[in-house]
Order: structure tokens, then C-alpha cells, then sequence
């Protein structure tokens, strides 16, 4: 009687689990169709943005969440880069995103972790990369990592990628995955070059950072 009980119970808890698990999956499914609906041309908020202001405002923002887990974050992006035409928030958020991504790879390291944020002129687009010195990818990992509900973590529901990819192909870059020659993996996307008929004298260069 007692063994059937169990087994009862057992059930149960399966039951319910799969159905947290299918409530998730379903939520997760109407996210990621109301952020790529938002992040369609036509709701971005487009104006010139220094990526070297950007990159140095959100490395002044993480460096403390940083230090607590012994990493170390610095920014390499020359002042004379071009402004590139995107929405300041948008761009902000994504590269938050990367930068916390690395992070949580590195905070179970015991040795110092290093994020460096960069940027680079080639051609009409501005690469920025987000690198770290984390554990790095298994093979075969790369490909799935911008796949929704993918995730290599033991939380989350695997949105944050493909959220951040639906914003930079919004904004007619690429986003994409390397792995480094040594640990670590680096993230890189692209953003258009502003044209000068996109540069009002006085737009502002982007948006301060949220913490909400």
C-alpha cells in the first residue's frame, strides 16, 4: 500500500513538472514573439551612437558586479571610430547581456577572469566584440547557442542569445560566436556606420544605462 502511494506521488510530481515545464516553454515562446515584433525596423528609436562612449559607460556600470568574481572588465575602442545608426538602448541591452553571459561562465573560477570590450572599423560596419577567458564551448556548442531556449546554463530558459540576435539583425548587423586561440570564447556583431546625413551636430551620443 505503501509502495503504491510513492508511486502515487511520484506521478504527481512528474505531472506537475511538465507542466511548469510546458507553462515556461509556452511563456518563453510569446517573449520571443513580442521582442522580435518590437525590435522590427519601424519600433527602433535610431540615432547616431559613439560605440566608444558606450563601451566605456558599461564597463564602468559592470566593474564592480565584475570584481566580486574576481574579473576584470576593459574596454578597447578607439575615440575616432565613427558613430554608428542604432537604437542606443536596444544595443546597450545586448551588450549587457554578453558581458553578464561571460561573467557567470567565469564566476565558478577560482583564477582571475578578464572580459575585454572592443571595437574596430571595417569597411561600412563597426564590429564589436565581447571576449573572455572563460571555460570556453564544447564542439559542436557554437551552432545551438543562438537557437532559442538553448542554454548551457543550469537556469534560465535560453533567450537572452537570440533575443540579442533578433536586435542586431534588426539593426542590419550579424551577431556570431568564436572560440579564442587560448580560454574563452568571443562573442562579435556588427552595426552600420552612421552617414553623415544621419548626424545632427547636436545628437546625443546614447542613452544612460537602466538598472530597472
Amino acid at each position: 500500500m505503501a509502495r503504491l502511494c510513492d508511486c502515487e506521488s511520484n506521478a504527481d510530481e512528474l505531472r506537475e513538472t511538465l507542466e511548469k515545464i510546458a507553462a515556461q516553454s509556452a511563456r518563453a515562446s510569446i517573449i520571443i514573439q513580442r521582442i522580435r515584433h518590437f525590435a522590427r525596423c519601424d519600433k527602433l528609436q535610431y540615432a547616431p551612437v559613439r560605440i566608444h562612449d558606450l563601451l566605456d559607460e558599461i564597463a564602468d556600470f559592470l566593474n564592480l558586479e565584475a570584481e566580486r568574481h574576481a574579473i576584470r572588465i576593459r574596454y578597447d575602442a578607439p575615440s575616432t571610430l565613427p558613430p554608428v545608426l542604432a537604437d542606443a538602448l536596444q544595443i546597450q541591452q545586448v551588450i549587457l547581456n554578453l558581458v553578464r553571459n561571460a561573467i557567470d561562465a567565469m564566476s565558478s573560477d577560482d583564477s582571475v577572469g578578464k572580459i575585454v570590450l572592443a571595437a574596430h572599423l571595417d569597411q561600412k560596419v563597426v564590429e564589436i566584440t565581447v571576449q573572455d577567458t572563460g571555460p570556453g564551448l564544447e564542439p559542436g556548442i557554437a551552432s545551438q547557442l543562438l537557437h532559442p531556449f538553448f542554454t548551457t546554463k543550469p537556469y534560465g530558459l535560453g533567450l537572452g542569445l537570440p533575443i540579442s540576435q533578433t536586435i542586431i539583425e534588426a539593426h542590419g548587423g550579424r551577431l556570431w560566436v568564436t572560440a579564442n586561440s587560448g580560454p574563452g570564447v568571443t562573442f562579435h556583431f556588427t552595426l552600420p556606420v552612421a552617414r553623415k546625413t544621419d548626424c545632427p551636430e547636436n545628437a546625443p551620443a546614447n542613452l544612460s544605462i537602466e538598472t530597472g
